[in-house]
């Protein structure tokens, strides 16, 4: 993502008007895992590279929870 980012930053492209930015909430996911779980904390980690500022990719610094653990839901 990070590089196709920086490919149409550096080169433009014809299309684009206006600089483009990205913001990225990464999670890691476990088997098992409920995708509800998931995407609540990539949810959680997008919100917070939009605070950090323009283009930023954060990694949701919570644990995936395993699936021999009750399912957890971070706040």
């Amino acid at each position: 993502m990070r590089h196709t980012h920086d490919r149409l930053h550096t080169h433009g492209h014809p299309a684009l008007t206006r600089p483009v930015t990205l913001s990225v909430g990464a999670v890691h996911v476990t088997p098992g895992q409920p995708w509800q779980d998931a995407l609540a904390r990539a949810d959680r980690a997008l919100y917070a590279a939009k605070a950090a500022g323009k283009n930023r990719i954060l990694m949701d610094p919570h644990p995936a929870p395993t699936p021999s653990s009750p399912h957890v839901t971070h706040t």
